[in-house]
Parts: structure tokens; C-alpha cells; sequence
């Protein structure tokens, strides 16, 4: 009782920990986009626009740290309950941890990317980008950042190897509806291998045999 208790507890002061730091980040990027009070709407206009731009791609880099994130807290979770499990002699006690992981890495990212994002980001993130001579410092900018934080796990560069061409002297952007699920992929088959390959060290760890 009084291990599991401690490892409750743990996760729970990490889930914490999580929430603020990355609110906090979201807080300081709103900060950072919103023009001084003191400034007409007419003068400084580039200068504004250039820190909304560079705050959204800031905004980006949290949400890919938060995918990482959502994978660390899933995977401790799948563990505490497969470690109360078998040390209780349940069964399932490897496929309920699995389950677990599998299942709480896309809420938690998912709650983590809607703290995160702002109206700006949430814009980027659905926006249909324009390319080659069509294409703006905006959508330069959208692209880059809404595709670094779905490669958190490598896949939107998978993705843009194997299906979009290179031939065209264009970076061609990966649509927003790939890179969501290309994440809503990535995070839990990450978790669910985390918990595969940590399990044995658990068990050997913290079951009695």
C-alpha cells in the first residue's frame, strides 16, 4: 500500500508539474504576441506582425515538447498499474498497462495542445498554405512550425519522403488533416512501445517474485 501510494503520488506531482510549466509557456507566448498598449495600431505594424509569427512558431515547439511529454506520463501511468496489478497476482496485469499508456497518451496530448494553443496556432494549425510563388512569409513560417512540432516521432519527415515528390524546386506543404493524425498516431505507438520496452525493469524492480 505504502509503495503504491508513493508512486501515485509521483505521478500525480508530475502531472502537475507538467500542467504549469507548460501553462506558463503558453502564458509567455500570448505575452509576447499581444501589442503594447502604449503604440498605435498604425506604427510598428511589421515589428508586431514579426512577433506574433515568432511566437506562434514558439507556440509550435511547446506543443511538440508536450507530445514527449504526454508519452513520459502515459507510460508511467501504464506502469504503476501494471506493477498494482501483478503484485496483486491479477491477470492482464501487461495488456491492462499496455491498454493504458495506449489510451491516455492522445487525451493527455490532447488536453496539453488545447492549453497550449491560441487562436493564432489554432488558425496555423487548419490553415490551408499556399506554395511555390504563391506562397507568403506566413505560410513559410505555418509550415515549418506545424510540421516540427507533428515530427516530434520522426513521421511528418517519413511522411514527406514517401508520398510528396521533390522534384518541383517547391517545398510543398503536408496538409493540416495529415499532420493531425500523423500526431494522433505517433503519440500513442510511442507510449504503448515505451511501456513494452520498461515493463520487464518494472517488474524486475518492483515485483516480488
Amino acid at each position: 500500500m505504502i509503495f503504491r501510494h508513493r508512486l501515485l503520488a509521483m505521478v500525480s506531482r508530475l502531472m502537475v508539474c507538467l500542467v504549469l510549466c507548460l501553462g506558463g509557456s503558453h502564458v509567455i507566448a500570448q505575452g509576447v504576441s499581444s501589442p503594447g498598449s502604449g503604440h498605435s495600431a498604425t506604427r510598428g505594424a511589421e515589428p508586431v506582425e514579426d512577433a506574433n509569427l515568432a511566437a506562434m512558431a514558439s507556440e509550435f515547439g511547446s506543443i511538440k515538447a508536450a507530445a514527449y511529454l504526454s508519452d513520459v506520463v502515459a507510460v508511467a501511468v501504464g506502469l504503476v498499474v501494471f506493477v498494482y496489478r501483478r503484485r496483486l497476482l491479477m491477470t492482464y496485469s501487461r495488456t491492462s498497462g499496455a491498454v493504458v499508456s495506449a489510451l491516455l497518451a492522445p487525451i493527455v496530448f490532447a488536453v496539453l495542445t488545447a492549453l497550449l494553443t491560441s487562436a493564432e496556432g489554432a488558425a496555423c494549425a487548419s490553415a490551408s498554405l499556399g506554395f511555390g510563388t504563391n506562397a507568403t512569409d506566413y505560410d513559410d513560417i505555418c509550415r515549418v512550425a506545424r510540421e516540427g512540432a507533428a515530427n516530434a516521432f520522426w513521421v511528418a519527415s517519413a511522411f514527406r519522403a514517401l508520398f510528396i515528390p521533390d522534384g518541383s524546386g517547391y517545398v510543398m506543404p503536408i496538409g493540416a488533416g495529415v499532420l493531425k493524425a500523423l500526431s494522433y498516431f505517433a503519440v500513442p505507438f510511442v507510449a504503448t512501445m515505451g511501456f513494452v520496452v520498461l515493463h520487464p525493469l518494472a517488474k524486475k524492480l518492483f515485483v516480488r517474485t
